[in-house]
């Protein structure tokens, strides 16, 4: 008997569809088992990987890490261990940059598993008991916020940086942040703009994650919007008590970039022992028809173009792909710089900790190119060159 042992992240999503669909391929090859742990939202963005991948063989991954993982040589390239019709395939699922986001210098890293993007969340039911529309730009966001007093963002420390850096990328573009770090005028003004929310914002909202304030909504009738969420399916199912819909996030005319792109990677450890075992489970999880129907059906958010066209899948959950695709296919890409991990671990506690105790923006914005010069400026390995396994 084979044994993996995989790492994957604390809610439902993250769980639920890994441990059915190991159950079904575990029929198909009996002679492989699969024991799943999970880590918390904190650790899934900011935890070391190489820590993680010394002891597991199948680990969830956010795309970030490529950069780290490609020059410390952390995590198997696909394109070693999986046929190219098979590659290909899952490139022709993609949606935005979905696939290309795991792919460094070359080499695939992961595969999409699970794709996710900052969105809107909302309860229809009270926009319609208040006879309001649905806010279309980020000025009417907040004067929603002002007027009732029931909107809500994630302004907690790892998606306030999230917001920061989708702000950033709508007004800037991609060149929001680059080798050498921030566009500081622009840096500048998104953490002003976030002020702006901050001020209208339920005061909770400073504490928040989008899990935190999707329960909220669901349980009670105090928060009608939240924009800047990460998109959660489990939440948009009709068959729930208070099912929320969603949204694009609304910025303005002419933004750049929509918010940025999150979801999931499934990648296998290069130091495991069975990795043809764990690529034979990658492969399956990731098969079109198993996204679309039981990965889905059993509380995951797939990472697969057909599972996010489905009319099926959209019926069920209130158009929860649908109406949110165009910012998935627009979505801004963060940057894959070796060390970005630890550079945005240190940064989600000064921009929170800046925003919460009134800190200049042009201070704020100082302090994180500050960061990037030592965490980031002066490390080799941008993508594009080569790097030394070490």
């Amino acid at each position: 008997m084979i044994v993996l042992n995989g790492i994957t992240w604390d809610h439902d999503r993250g769980l639920l569809p890994l441990l059915e669909t190991t159950k079904s391929f575990h029929k198909l090859y009996p002679e492989i088992d699969i024991r799943w742990k999970k880590r918390t939202l904190k650790e899934f963005g900011d935890f070391p990987v190489e820590e993680l991948a010394k002891e597991y063989d199948l680990l969830l991954v956010d795309h970030p890490f490529s950069g780290e993982a490609y020059k410390h040589n952390i995590l198997i390239d696909y394109n070693q261990y999986m046929p190219k019709e098979v590659l290909q395939l899952r490139e022709e699922q993609e949606l935005g940059e979905t696939h290309k986001c795991y792919n460094y210098n070359g080499k695939q890293l992961a595969l999409s598993v699970d794709i996710s993007a900052m969105v809107s969340a909302y309860r229809k039911d009270l926009f319609e008991a208040a006879g309001r529309g649905l806010p279309e730009t980020l000025e009417e966001v907040i004067e929603l916020a002002r007027d009732t007093g029931q909107v809500a963002a994630p302004l907690g420390p790892t998606d306030i940086w999230c917001i920061f850096l989708s702000l950033g990328a709508a007004r800037f573009g991609s060149d929001f942040v680059t080798e050498q770090g921030l566009n500081m005028e622009n840096a500048v003004w998104a953490i002003d703009c976030i002020y702006d929310l901050y001020r209208v914002l339920m005061p909770e909202s400073i504490d928040y994650n989008p899990i935190q304030i999707m329960d909220r909504m669901s349980r009670e009738n105090s928060i009608l919007y939240a924009p800047f969420c990460f998109g959660y399916v489990n939440y948009a199912w009709k068959n729930r008590d208070n099912p929320l819909n969603f949204t694009d996030t609304p910025l303005w005319d002419n933004a750049k970039r929509a918010c940025i792109l999150g979801g999931v990677g499934i990648a296998v450890s290069a130091s495991s022992k069975n990795i043809e075992a764990a690529v034979r489970y990658a492969e399956y999880v990731t098969r079109p028809h198993i996204q679309e129907y039981e990965y889905f059906l059993s509380g995951g958010q797939p990472g697969q173009k057909d599972a996010w066209m489905s009319d099926h899948n959209n019926e069920l959950t209130g158009n929860f792909f649908l109406n949110t695709l165009q910012t998935i296919k627009r979505a801004y890409l963060r940057p894959r710089f070796p060390g970005w991990n630890v550079f945005q671990e240190k940064c989600c506690i000064i921009l929170n900790e800046g925003v919460r105790t009134g800190i200049a923006a042009e201070e704020i914005a100082q302090t994180i190119q500050e960061l990037f010069n030592k965490y980031i400026g002066a490390n080799p390995g941008k993508e594009g060159e080569q790097c030394i396994n070490i």
